[in-house]
């Protein structure tokens, strides 16, 4: 085919025709394996990039470009698209393929000098559309085993999910189950408040006690006391015993103790736990928890997981990845062998 000169390109950014090499925050690479780079671009162009033999080789594509049914030759270019192939050793060859109103054109350039595309550089495209043509097989297959693998990850993520959904139940009666057990705790809490008062009173009466005691022994001393300032002063003593036992009974008095606890059963009654429980209860019954659970797991029996993850392992063992790949690569030794050789014949 002769080589027609790339005045399409003068209507293009060339700015844009680069390789990720140079650099855009646009860039989204994946890694497929063996020095194989697959870059997807945010504005929908597809790069392929591989580092071999001492060779950094790209080709990026751009728009609507119609290959060969072998991917070893370029059919067509629509409007404002580009083919860009680029190797890089100690030179950098480069070729933008575009449609021009007279067909396909080609500019080529060794180190940024441009050059006719001449019988050595339609070699030199041959060689890189072929081998690019069999990373972009490899990079197929892994896609394919990525895919396979991808299922298998849904499918389990699907189970995954039916089984959140019964964690989801269980805590949903979980929470229920607690909103009764603050129920219970309420009502606990006001019974320990009654509790605290009849500990208050119980602590003033046991002083009572106390002073009482306190009360009898000075008594009995009086009556053995013979000086009359001993029993004065045992006298003085047993009043303020006595003045502060009056004091405490008044204090029991004025505690109120079964008006206090007579509040606090009010406060129980009127809060009604065991009828708020019961409705709790009621609302668990009627969720019916382990119904939804049984039929989830009714679900994820016939779903089998197990058989779908078997069948899919079973596909990527045919696909048989490593060694179809391993072949591609063996295949390309010869072309590659060529385009170094023939990369070192150029200057």
């Amino acid at each position: 085919m002769p080589a027609r000169p790339a005045a399409s390109l003068d209507r293009l950014d060339r700015q844009e025709i680069q390789c990720p090499w140079a650099g855009s925050d646009s860039i989204r690479t994946m890694r497929v394996g063996g020095g194989l780079r697959v870059t997807g671009w945010n504005d929908g162009d597809r790069t392929i990039e591989r580092s071999v033999a001492g060779m950094y080789l790209c080709m990026r594509t751009h728009g609507d470009v119609v290959m060969s049914d072998d991917g070893t030759d370029v059919r067509a270019v629509g409007a404002d698209s580009w083919l860009l192939l680029e190797s890089r050793e100690d030179q950098t060859r480069r070729l933008v393929i575009t449609e021009g109103p007279g067909g396909i054109e080609y500019e080529w350039s060794v180190d940024d000098v441009r050059r006719t595309f001449d019988a050595e550089a339609r070699q030199w495209h041959d060689l890189m559309l072929g081998i690019m043509h069999g990373y972009q097989e490899v990079m197929e297959i892994r896609g394919e085993e990525s895919t396979l693998r991808g299922r298998i990850s849904g499918h389990r993520g699907h189970v995954s999910g039916l089984r959140g959904r019964m964690s989801g139940y269980r805590g949903h009666v979980s929470g229920l189950r607690g909103r009764m057990s603050g129920y219970r705790g309420h009502v606990s809490g006001l019974r320990g408040r009654m509790s605290g008062y009849r500990g208050h009173v119980s602590g003033l009466r046991g002083l009572i006690s106390s002073y009482r005691g306190r009360i009898s022994s000075l008594n009995a001393a009086m009556r053995l006391a013979a000086r009359a300032e001993t029993r004065a002063a045992l006298e003085a003593d047993l009043q303020e015993l006595e003045s502060r036992m009056r004091q405490t009974e008044e204090e029991i008095a004025a505690y109120d103790l079964a008006g206090k606890l007579q509040e606090v059963e009010e406060q129980i009654a009127a809060y009604d736990a065991e009828g708020k429980i019961r409705e709790v209860e009621q609302q668990i019954e009627d969720y019916d928890a382990s119904g939804k659970v049984a039929a989830i797991e009714a679900e994820i029996e016939a779903y089998d997981l197990e058989g779908k993850t078997r069948e899919i392992e079973r596909l990527i063992v045919e696909l048989d990845t490593d060694r179809r790949i391993e072949e591609i690569e063996d295949s390309l030794e010869d072309e590659i062998a060529a385009l170094r050789r023939l990369a070192g014949s150029t200057g």
